[in-house]
């Protein structure tokens, strides 16, 4: 059994394509091949393109065995508009400018009303989140002293606590530079450059402009360079192990092309990437 884990796929069709192929996931006729379990990160919409995203969400259904929340699913469920970073700011590439596509919103809030939707799972030593935990958060809340299964549980169950609760807190949420939340995070204050041996090793996304990378051997980043909403200039990419995230096989699509790429020009970093 493969597993894979899929980073912002963001309605990008003909790009997964290729990419599912190379994995071995899709046959010729476009069916699922057996012998995979699918992880999707989140973003795998936009959830801005204007009645047009609903078609992608069916047509990826059947690939996807678990489904996370990513920041562009988030606002289809959470409509406090008091609380701002967790729904929709007036950023254009967010979607205020250039529609919002209901049909889709109903899709994902369908999903996650049947249950289908976690904010974090797990790959062997591996916690799968959006955007990731902080190691400020790391520290504060003692996720470095939890194994990763019980991180995530305590993820799972915050984010419910805070959609039952409306009251965000910031390991959820925060938007802060140096703090970020699991939907917000930026890697440079993931992995800050110093002893990462006691910090727990994190696959992400949600960047937008770096990617595919490892830091350390404690984080994979999986979203890639390109344009954060549009379909033919953004890329997508997925991690592929069959020894439970032990290694890792890395495809991915170039911004601007559709050509997959196996294992080649992904960027290998230790401490911070800036």
């Amino acid at each position: 059994m493969k597993a894979v884990v899929f980073g912002d796929l963001h309605s990008r069709r003909f790009k997964c394509e290729e990419l599912f192929k190379s994995i071995g996931l899709m046959a010729e006729d476009g069916t699922r091949n057996e012998g995979f379990h699918v992880i999707s990160l989140g973003d795998v919409v936009s959830l801005g393109y204007d009645e047009q995203e609903c078609d992608f969400l069916h047509f990826v259904e059947p690939f996807i065995d678990e489904w996370l929340l990513g920041n562009h699913e988030v606002p289809a469920i959470w409509w406090n508009g008091e609380l701002d970073f967790m729904g929709w700011d007036m950023d254009p590439w967010h979607g205020w400018h250039i529609g919002r596509d209901r049909e889709a919103e109903q899709l994902v809030r369908a999903k996650f009303m049947r249950g289908e939707y976690k904010t974090a799972t797990t790959l062997g030593k591996w916690l799968i989140t959006h955007a990731g935990v902080s190691i400020r958060h790391q520290k504060k809340n003692e996720f470095n002293k939890m194994s990763v299964e019980d991180v995530a549980t305590r993820l799972n169950s915050m984010f419910l606590e805070c959609l039952e609760e409306r009251k965000n807190i910031p390991v959820i949420s925060d938007c802060g530079q140096h703090t970020g939340g699991i939907f917000w995070l930026r890697p440079e204050y993931l992995t800050p450059g110093y002893n990462l041996q006691n910090h727990l090793p994190q696959i992400i996304g949600h960047t937008g402009n770096v990617g595919p990378c490892l830091y350390g051997d404690a984080v994979w980043l999986i979203d890639t360079p390109g344009d954060r909403i549009t379909r033919d200039k953004g890329g997508v990419c997925a991690l592929v192990t069959e020894d439970n995230g032990e290694n890792f096989d890395v495809h991915w699509v170039k911004a601007g092309t559709n050509e997959v790429v196996v294992n080649e020009f992904f960027k290998r970093r230790t401490g911070a990437p800036y």
